[in-house]
């Protein structure tokens, strides 16, 4: 019985030793990805300050405004033939894509309603996605205010744009929506 006891205590000393040495094993790993992560986050908030300040220097040029004013000329277009009662914003998509086709600098166009849901536009929407009350130009134009963005990088075409809205009004003056639009500005 002694030698049982003795055999069962070596076996269980044995058995803690690997496992301690799995655990200082794992630590070390641990640790080891912790840092591959902390450089990885340091280097993503460097490109990140890297692209904001590349983004800042860039001047809007004479052509530039004429494409964005062009683009809003655009915006006041579709909220007037909304107007004319010809038209529902929640079925105007191909009327969208014709104006998008016509006016070159329009990377993306779109009509949201009240609260924010973009309900129609010139490419397909994602229906599981499609909530735009957050962004800077459904929150300016919604309280009825024409709105551009600062220049930035766009995550679709990684070309430079700028963001572009007017409030949608009924004929009575009463806001109902937002019409957008993302304008190339490297041509």
């Amino acid at each position: 019985l002694f030698d049982q006891i003795t055999e069962t205590t070596r076996k269980s000393a044995a058995s803690s030793e690997q496992i301690s040495a799995a655990t200082q094993e794992q630590a070390a790993s641990m640790t080891n990805s912790l840092e591959i992560v902390k450089g990885l986050a340091s280097m993503a908030a460097k490109s990140e300050r890297d692209i904001k300040d590349y983004i800042s220097k860039i001047k809007i040029t004479d052509k530039m405004k004429s494409d964005i004013n062009s683009a809003f000329s655009v915006l006041e277009e579709i909220s007037k033939d909304l107007n004319s009662g010809n038209s529902d914003i929640r079925n105007y998509s191909s009327k969208l894509k014709s104006y998008k086709t016509r006016e070159k600098t329009i990377e993306y166009i779109g009509i949201l309603d009240i609260k924010g849901e973009m309900v129609s536009a010139a490419d397909p929407i994602d229906k599981s996605n499609n909530m735009y009350n957050h962004r800077p130009y459904f929150m300016e134009s919604i309280k009825g205010k024409k709105f551009q963005s600062e220049p930035y990088i766009s995550n679709v075409t990684f070309g430079y744009c700028t963001a572009i809205s007017i409030p949608y009004r009924k004929p009575n003056g009463e806001i109902v929506g937002v019409i957008m639009a993302d304008i190339n500005i490297e041509s």
